[in-house]
C-alpha cells in the first residue's frame, strides 16, 4: 500500500522527519513512537492511519494489537461525535478531558467522584433560553415528507443514529478483525506518555457507566456559560438599521361597526405578495401591511407591484415600504416591520376617530388566511365588550394544511380537512408548545355545538379560558392600545413572536380567551431562508443559535423585571407622534 500521505500526516504532528523505513517492522515501530514522542493527544484518524501500517505486517499482527488501537480510540471518537452533535469546540472537550485524567483502566478507581450539578438561578434561565431555541427549530411549516435537522432526508428522529453510524464507521475494519473477547487499553486514552501501561480489561470497563451523565453535566455547564456571555455582550442589542420607509396606501374610511373596528396588522417580503392578497380577500375589513424590500431588490417594481395588487383587490389597505439597509445578507427585520404596521393602523384610525377607544388589531403573519365568518364574528356587540371593554385577549385558532390543499373557508370545510388528516392545528406535530394551549380538542367540542358559525351571542358566550404556558405563540385580537410594542432585536427566524407573547401574557396576568367557530388556516410552503440561517447546515448556524440563546435570556430577565422592549429611534419616534 502506499503509505506516503500517512508518515507525512504523522511526522507533521509529531515535528520529526525521517524517511519511510523499508522494513515493515519499522515502520510500526517508528509510527508508535513518533505518537509516544509528541504531546498530541490521539484521535480516531489518527489511530486509523496507525492502524493502517500496522495492517501490513499481516492479520495475526493486527489481530494482537486491534484491541489496543480500539480502546486507544474509543474516546477520541466518541469526543468527535459529542462535538459533532453539540456547539461545544472539539478543542474544548479535550481541554476537560485532558483536566480531568480520564483512564478507561483506572476511571472506576482513581476518577474523584462528580458532585451532583447543582444549577442556579441563572443557569436554569440559561436552560430555558436553551431549549427555547433547540425545540423552535421544529417550527417552521415542513412539507408531510419529514426532513432531519440538517437537512437531509428522511425522519428527523433518526438523524442521531445516523451521525452515530458515521462516528463508529472508522473504527469497523478493527472490529470485523478481532476475535477476542478481552482488550488492552492505552493509560489516559491518549499515546503521551513516554512508556504506556497497558493491561487487560474487559470491554464493560472501557468506559465509567456515568460517563453519559459526566458528559452532559460538562456540556450544560459550558452551554451556560457561553449562553451567559453572549447574553452580557453587545451583539444581543442590535437592531438593524432601515434605509427609508415610504407611506404606498392610506384607509379611505373607518367605520367602528357595532363600536370596534378590527384591522389585520401583518408584515411580509416582496416574495409574498401573492399571500398578502389571498389574506386580504379573506378579510373584508381594514388592513396595514409593513413591505420590506432588500437593498438587492428594485424599490421601483415594489412599488409597482404593491399598487397594482391593491388596486386590484380595491383593498381598504395602507402600505408601508421599507426598504432594507445596503448590507449583504442584513437579517429580515420582522420585529421591527410589526412595529411599522402597528403603529401605522393605530395612525391610520386616529384619523377618523378622536381616539383608539373602538380600534382592535388582529395580529397574524401574511401566510394565513382568515375564515369566511371571522369578520362578521369580532364585529359584534359582544366582541366589542370583551375586547374593547373587558380587555381580553382572544385567540383565533390557528391550523396547517398539506401540501397541495387549499385553505378552507368554513369550519365544515376545516372539519372535513382535519377528519382525513390533511389539515391539523398549526405545528401541532413538529413544535405543539406554540399552539397546544389552544386546546384544539376543546374548540371542536364548542364549534361543533354552536347552533350556527354565524350566531355571534352564541360563539362569544361559548368562548373558552386558556392559560398561557412557555412559547405559547398563538393569532390573537386585543384592542389596540394595549398590544406592547415588539423586540426589535429579534430578526430572521426564531422565537419574534414567542417573546411578544410572553409580553402580552405579563400585561393580562396569562389569561387568554379562545374564539370557537371561527379560523385562521395557512398552507403549506417551503422552509423560509431565515429558517436556514438559524437551523441550516451553513457553519454559522452553531453562533446564529448561540446568538439568539443569549438574546432570548436577556429578553426574559427584562420581562420579569418589567422594563421595556428595546425599539429603534424610528420606532420611538413614530409612537410618540401618536401620544
Amino acid at each position: 500500500n502506499d503509505t506516503s500521505g500517512v508518515w507525512d500526516h504523522m511526522y507533521s504532528n509529531s515535528d520529526k522527519t525521517a524517511p519511510e523505513p523499508s522494513d515493515p517492522w519499522q515502520n510500526a515501530d517508528s509510527a508508535l513512537a513518533a505518537y509516544l514522542a509528541s504531546d498530541t493527544a490521539s484521535s480516531a484518524a489518527h489511530l486509523s492511519l496507525l492502524h493502517a501500517e500496522v495492517s501490513e505486517l499481516g492479520v495475526d499482527v493486527l489481530d494482537g494489537v486491534a484491541g489496543t488501537l480500539d480502546a486507544g480510540a474509543s474516546l477520541p471518537a466518541k469526543l468527535d461525535d459529542i462535538s459533532e452533535s453539540s456547539d461545544i469546540p472539539r478543542e474544548m472537550l479535550s481541554e476537560v478531558v485532558d483536566a480531568n485524567g480520564l483512564d478507561p483502566i483506572a476511571v472506576q478507581e482513581d476518577l474523584p467522584p462528580i458532585p451532583e450539578f447543582d444549577a442556579g438561578d441563572w443557569d436554569v434561565d440559561a436552560v430555558d433560553a436553551d431549549e427555547a431555541v433547540e425545540m423552535y427549530a421544529g417550527a417552521e411549516p415542513r412539507h408531510l415528507d419529514d426532513n432531519d435537522p440538517s437537512g437531509n432526508s428522511g425522519h428527523s428522529a433518526l438523524s442521531g443514529a445516523r451521525r452515530r453510524s458515521r462516528g463508529r464507521k472508522n473504527s469497523r475494519m478493527m472490529r470485523k478483525i478481532r476475535s477476542r473477547q478481552r482488550q488492552v487499553g492505552y493509560a489516559h486514552l491518549s499515546i503521551v506518555p513516554s512508556s504506556p501501561q497497558m493491561q487487560q480489561v474487559e470491554m464493560s470497563d472501557a468506559w465509567p457507566k456515568d460517563i453519559e451523565d459526566i458528559v452532559t453535566s460538562w456540556k450544560t455547564q459550558v452551554q451556560n456559560h457561553l449562553i451567559e456571555a453572549m447574553a452580557s455582550s453587545d451583539l444581543i442589542n442590535y437592531i438593524p438599521m432601515q434605509q427609508s420607509h415610504v407611506l404606498l396606501q392610506e384607509w379611505t374610511s373607518s367605520k367602528a361597526r357595532n363600536g370596534i373596528d378590527v384591522a389585520i396588522v401583518t408584515q411580509c417580503s416582496l416574495d409574498r405578495l401573492a399571500s398578502l392578497e389571498a389574506q386580504l380577500r379573506s378579510w373584508p375589513g381594514n388592513s396595514a401591511v409593513a413591505v420590506y424590500v432588500s437593498s438587492t431588490e428594485s424599490k421601483s417594481d415594489a412599488i409597482v407591484a404593491i399598487q397594482s395588487m391593491v388596486s386590484r383587490g380595491n383593498f381598504n389597505c395602507a402600505v408601508v415600504l421599507v426598504e432594507g439597509a445596503p448590507f449583504d445578507d442584513e437579517p429580515y427585520p420582522i420585529n421591527y416591520l410589526r412595529n411599522v404596521a402597528l403603529l401605522e393602523s393605530q395612525r391610520q384610525h386616529l384619523r377618523f376617530h378622536p381616539t383608539l377607544e373602538q380600534s382592535a388589531a388582529l395580529l397574524v403573519d401574511v401566510d394565513f388566511r382568515p375564515s369566511i365568518n371571522l369578520y362578521d364574528l369580532t364585529h359584534c356587540t359582544d366582541a366589542s365588550d370583551a375586547i374593547l371593554n373587558q380587555n381580553k385577549v382572544v385567540v383565533i385558532p390557528a391550523f396547517e394544511c398539506s401540501e397541495g390543499v387549499d385553505c378552507p373557508e368554513t369550519l365544515p370545510e376545516l372539519h372535513e380537512l382535519v377528519r382525513d388528516g390533511r389539515a391539523d392545528g398549526f405545528h401541532l406535530a413538529h413544535f405543539p408548545q406554540g399552539h397546544g394551549p389552544t386546546n384544539f380538542e376543546e374548540f371542536w367540542l364548542v364549534s361543533q355545538s354552536l347552533e350556527t358559525s354565524q350566531d355571534c351571542a352564541q360563539a362569544w358566550q361559548k368562548s373558552y379560558s386558556v392559560e398561557y404556558e412557555r412559547c405559547f405563540e398563538p393569532y390573537v385580537i386585543m384592542k389596540s392600545a394595549n398590544v406592547p410594542l415588539y423586540d426589535e432585536r429579534f430578526t430572521g427566524y426564531g422565537l419574534n413572536k414567542v417573546s411578544h407573547l410572553a409580553q402580552v401574557s405579563s400585561l393580562n396576568r396569562g389569561q387568554f380567551s379562545v374564539l370557537p367557530g371561527c379560523f385562521v388556516s395557512a398552507p403549506s410552503h417551503e422552509k423560509s431562508d431565515s429558517w436556514k440561517k438559524r437551523y441550516g447546515k451553513a457553519e454559522d448556524t452553531s453562533f446564529s443559535k448561540l446568538l439568539l440563546k443569549g438574546l432570548y435570556l436577556d429578553f426574559t430577565r427584562r420581562l420579569e423585571t418589567g422594563q421595556p422592549a428595546p425599539i429603534s429611534a424610528h420606532t420611538s419616534g413614530k409612537q410618540q407622534e401618536l401620544e
